[in-house]
């Protein structure tokens, strides 16, 4: 009795077994012909940074650190929007990256509201950050400290402002809105201190 029964079990296991890697067919075979939209799937990623426009069609610059190592990258705007952005250029001597949006979604962004100061800027100038290092519009003003950045890198300004994390690649402003670097980071050793690429 008990081995009639076992047969019968293992016989209605094999019949599941083959609809369900007849379904498993089906399904597969749908996918690649386009019939059934897969669920896109995006990783948030582990790192996140502030950029800024360098012209109206989508290209942002941002630090190399903020894009060092990313298998994909994307461009939120403040509506909380994404765009999928290719890294077009690097110089990860001077930690800094040009970034172009490419997705089809993206649409113009129409003029750019500051310009760009080639002249060094003087001591003791009022400055500002504006950045995203919380996810939230993150505005923070300051002094130019220094000339040279940190060890007396001359590529870099040092500024009295908070740095956290997330304004990394973000403009540094003068008071005429004018952008006079990019905000690279801070260093733990030297207390309430950014610094800025110029």
């Amino acid at each position: 009795h008990n081995s009639t029964d076992v047969e019968l079990l293992s016989q209605r296991v094999d019949g599941l077994k083959r609809r369900t890697d007849q379904l498993d067919q089906k399904t597969n075979t749908l996918v690649k012909q386009g019939s059934v939209k897969t669920p896109k799937i995006t990783n948030p990623g582990k790192y996140r940074g502030t950029g800024f426009a360098l012209s109206s069609n989508g290209y942002i610059a941002t630090d190399y650190h903020v894009i060092y190592g990313a298998d994909s990258v994307y461009v939120q705007n403040a509506a909380g929007e994404s765009f999928h952005a290719k890294v077009i250029y690097t110089e990860p001597q001077y930690d800094v990256a040009i970034l172009q949006i490419n997705d089809p979604a993206f649409k113009d962004l129409g003029n750019v509201p500051y310009n760009f100061k080639k002249s060094v800027s003087d001591l003791g100038e009022d400055v500002y950050t504006f950045g995203y290092p919380s996810g939230e519009e993150n505005f923070g003003p300051g002094s130019l400290t220094a000339r040279n950045g940190h060890s007396g890198d001359t590529t870099e300004y040092q500024v009295s402002i908070p740095v956290n994390p997330g304004n990394s690649g973000g403009p540094l402003l003068d008071n005429k809105g004018n952008v006079i670097g990019i905000i690279s980071g801070r260093q733990p050793d030297v207390a309430g201190a950014g610094f800025a690429k110029k």
